[in-house]
């Protein structure tokens, strides 16, 4: 039988109404990762934290995501997203009704700022290439 061996997600609606498991995992959790884009956008009186529209658009109708580490990525910083404990809400990211469209189309591009932050930081060389993804 075949099994996952590793999930990621970018901007995916949840997608069952019980959150998904993996049965060989003691805690329940997919391996890889489940990532959001957030931003601050201008309000009427202050900015708001939004995400992207997609990620949350099925918890109205109490459908969750899988059971996984969680990243919420930042359009403006690449250095400062950690990464959320194995879970399953369906009110991560919470609705927000911005409908920030635009956070479903960023994904390439904040990716690719992480990738590069992290060479540098590894010191391993160059940023991601278009051969890279």
């Amino acid at each position: 039988s075949a099994l996952v061996t590793e999930l990621y997600t970018f901007g995916a609606p949840g997608s069952a109404r019980e959150p998904l498991i993996d049965e060989t995992d003691a805690e329940g959790c997919f391996p890889g990762l489940r990532i959001y884009s957030a931003a601050m956008r201008p309000g009427l009186r202050y900015d708001v934290p939004v995400a992207d529209p997609i990620a949350w658009i099925t918890a109205q109708f109490n459908y969750t995501h899988p059971k996984m580490k969680v990243l919420e990525v930042w359009e403006t910083d690449v250095k400062d997203n950690p990464v959320s404990p194995c879970a399953s809400d369906a009110n991560v990211p919470p609705r927000d009704d911005f409908w920030w469209t635009t956070g479903h189309t960023v994904y390439e591009d904040i990716l690719r700022a992480h990738v590069e932050y992290l060479h540098e930081q590894t010191g391993s060389g160059g940023g991601a290439s278009d051969g890279d993804h």
